[in-house]
């Protein structure tokens, strides 16, 4: 039984990890998960960039007020945080997409082909923010348009932000009201589709979060990856660490000790910092580097996310956005579900080492619950799709 899928796969360490996680679960189930990737010829690209460009002509005309908004998404949008990663990091991940991960790449013509077939039972979008909610310019494939309405299925795809903006709101309501099972990966998504369809979703976790300790172990011991004898701090920031962050990291630093390493991208601020020692790797290396961490300081959710899996002390701080859209609600809406917003820090006096040890029993506990859900609603999803042509 084949299972096609849409998702974000590409130069992320936890975006390329949560399309991983999602195809392993679904092969324990016996299933075979195809990740979906647009790849056009160069008449498709040539005639796809000109309707981007009139799709944003249009969009700065019909809503002049958010021409600065559109354009510092537009210009964040351009691989700005892949200006901080290297060379071997982009190759590592690349590698890894194209080892570990099962895809065809297809025009968006011959998708719609491809999706008739009867080897797919069921089509999912998720998870990652595909269905965030302050884009000017919106993918349909991340809406599944290419795939018959009785086989789509929400696999808990993120909204990124707290509402959909209101250039948005047309298409998303149209578009999420044709799918035939939906779910969400934050709380605040359950009250965006309440609102735009009138529907009752589930929240699910992300699908890094449904393999345990072992399974994800089991997967990245068998790589060749480096490995640190000593105690460390590892700092993974996706865009420039805030000046608390880098105080509190200092902090940590000398009150622990601990060697402070870097993962993966470098930035500016790390040089106001004692001694960093920089690595980086294929995403078995950054799972490695989590699981090994005595602390962990971040502004990326799915480091939050295999912190939790792996029992790392874990700080989260505010990501610094290029552009002026706060996409902080995903990571509350993990903290609140585990109940540690303590460890959102947002200025030095909130930074309390060794006062507020993470209760992991609890977390394990409430992590077993919901991923039995979460799986529940997936596998439920698809037999949903197989009982009705």
């Amino acid at each position: 039984m084949k299972i096609g899928q849409i998702t974000f796969c590409n130069y992320n360490y936890g975006s390329v990890l949560q399309c991983y996680a999602t195809q392993k679960v679904l092969s324990y189930s016996g299933m075979d998960c195809v990740l979906f990737r647009r790849r056009d010829g160069k008449a498709g690209q040539i005639v796809g960039k000109i309707l981007y460009l009139l799709d944003g002509a249009c969009m700065c005309l019909r809503y002049p007020r958010y021409i600065t908004k559109f354009y510092k998404l537009w210009k964040s949008s351009r691989r700005a945080a892949l200006k901080t990663l290297s060379e071997d990091n982009l190759m590592a991940i690349d590698d890894f997409v194209k080892i570990e991960i099962n895809s065809i790449e297809r025009s968006y013509r011959n998708m719609l082909l491809e999706a008739k077939k009867n080897e797919y039972i069921a089509f999912i979008s998720g998870s990652d923010q595909i269905w965030n909610g302050d884009w000017f310019i919106i993918n349909k494939i991340h809406f599944l348009r290419f795939a018959p309405k009785h086989k789509r299925v929400a696999w808990g795809p993120s909204f990124a932000t707290s509402s959909v903006a209101k250039y948005n709101r047309s298409k998303y309501k149209k578009y999420i009201s044709d799918y035939k099972a939906l779910s969400v990966r934050e709380s605040n998504g359950v009250a965006i589709i309440k609102e735009l369809t009138g529907r009752e979703v589930k929240v699910v976790l992300d699908p890094v979060l449904l393999l345990t300790p072992s399974q994800w172990r089991s997967e990245y011991s068998t790589k060749d990856i480096d490995v640190l004898d000593s105690k460390y701090i590892l700092m993974y920031f996706l865009d420039k660490p805030s000046e608390i962050a880098v105080n509190s990291i200092n902090k940590i630093r000398q009150k622990t000790g601990f060697q402070i390493v870097a993962f993966g991208h470098r930035h500016e601020a790390y040089s106001m910092m004692d001694s960093v020692k920089y690595v980086g790797g294929s995403p078995w290396n950054f799972l490695s580097m989590i699981d090994g961490a005595s602390y962990v300081c971040t502004d990326s959710f799915h480091a939050l996310a295999f912190s939790l899996v792996f029992h790392s002390q874990i700080y989260v701080f505010k990501r610094q956005y290029a552009h002026n859209s706060d996409q902080s609600s995903r990571i509350e809406s993990i903290m609140n579900m585990f109940e540690m917003n303590e460890r959102f820090i947002n200025n030095m006096d909130e930074l309390k080492l060794n006062e507020s040890i993470i209760d992991f029993k609890y977390i394990d506990q409430k992590l077993d619950r919901e991923r039995e859900r979460s799986v529940s609603y997936l596998t439920n999803a698809i037999k949903l799709c197989v009982s009705i042509k």
